[in-house]
């Protein structure tokens, strides 16, 4: 089970060396995982991937996901998501996009 995606420009251009950071708790155990924008570039030029489980796991808003700079400077607000325990469904696709010249991201789902 994981999430993956890419970050975009404020002109729809994808963005690499981003950390992509996921946290949270999962079936009650802590987790912590990074990735860079860039990395996946079967998701696109700005692709990101973050393994979460070996097995899909039902989670409802118990995991988030933040970009920063790679300063470690916030870009996005922690944004939670579910999981569904499903292997059909166990790859959760987040697109990042920002939102006119702030530093804030804003995100969709395709």
């Amino acid at each position: 089970m994981g999430i993956g995606g890419q970050v975009f420009d404020a002109q729809s251009v994808p963005t690499k060396n981003l950390v992509v950071e996921v946290g949270g708790k999962l079936d009650g155990e802590a987790l912590n995982r990074v990735s860079l924008t860039g990395i996946a570039p079967e998701y696109g030029e700005g692709g990101y991937e973050v393994y979460l489980s070996d097995t899909p796991r039902e989670s409802s808003q118990a995991l988030w996901i933040q970009i920063r700079d790679l300063a470690g400077t916030q870009l996005s607000d922690r944004l939670f998501f579910d999981t569904v325990e499903n292997c059909e469904r166990n790859l959760i696709i987040m697109n990042f996009v920002q939102a006119g010249s702030r530093e804030l991201i804003r995100y969709f789902l395709p």
